[in-house]
């Protein structure tokens, strides 16, 4: 949000605090699934961005499409919150029918209509469900392969009670405190920063909302995740 009021050189200094951060780079040499989570999980957002906000043809629409569903797969088979990443997908694609009816209020039943009409074609409803269609075969295939896959994943919900997700809440509150913690003045810093994610956010709802979707779900789930794992679990969501 703040692109065309900082100059180059600031952005790049911005950008740098992440790459060349103590806490980032010292993650990467614990947990080898955190780098690749991040960039395919960041990959399919960009992806999304460009084939369904932005309406661009990569290769073919058809070949676009597998290829968002096999970097959600890819992500997926990383780590199990790579699903979100599914979510967002269908909600994006919810809001942009939502979009429809409220911007046309006087004719939304028959430019719906048309729409609708439109996406029942059966070109157009294959390429409309082949990130889905993808992601189905590939789990399919996950599993034959490796049997146990992520059953693991949801143990330790049924420990879930009202004081954990409350605790939860505020770990993951303060949490972006650790990201300054190497400099001085880390809380004073953090908060500091919130009035500028918050503007920065408001301002680019338009554009981003598919981001804050994912970023919303995100922040849910480990809400409600058992255990805590530390700044590597909100590092996919960092940059946004």
């Amino acid at each position: 949000g703040f692109s065309s009021k900082l100059s180059k050189f600031n952005l790049l200094l911005l950008t740098a605090l992440f790459p060349f951060n103590p806490e980032m780079v010292g993650s990467n040499n614990n947990i080898g699934a955190d780098t690749p989570f991040l960039l395919f999980s960041t990959g399919c957002l960009f992806w999304i961005d460009h084939i369904h906000i932005r309406k661009k043809v990569f290769i073919t629409p058809l070949v676009d499409q597998v290829l968002l569903g096999l970097i959600i797969s890819i992500s997926f088979f990383i780590r199990s919150n790579g699903i979100l990443l599914l979510f967002t997908l269908i909600a994006v694609e919810v809001i942009q029918y939502l979009e429809i009816i409220w911007e046309n209020p006087t004719n939304r039943k028959i430019i719906l209509h048309q729409k609708v009409h439109q996406d029942i074609k059966f070109q157009s409803l294959l390429i409309k469900f082949t990130p889905y269609l993808t992601f189905v075969i590939l789990l399919i295939v996950w599993n034959r392969t490796f049997p146990e896959g992520n059953s693991g994943a949801m143990v330790g919900f049924k420990d879930l009670s009202l004081n954990t997700i409350l605790g939860q809440t505020k770990y993951y509150f303060m949490l972006p405190i650790d990201f300054f913690q190497k400099l001085p003045f880390a809380n004073l810093i953090y908060y500091a920063t919130l009035p500028l994610l918050i503007t920065g956010m408001i301002s680019r709802i338009k554009q981003d909302y598919y981001l804050y979707i994912y970023l919303f779900l995100t922040v849910i789930l480990f809400v409600f995740w058992p255990g805590q794992q530390g700044l590597r679990y909100i590092f996919p969501i960092m940059p946004f």
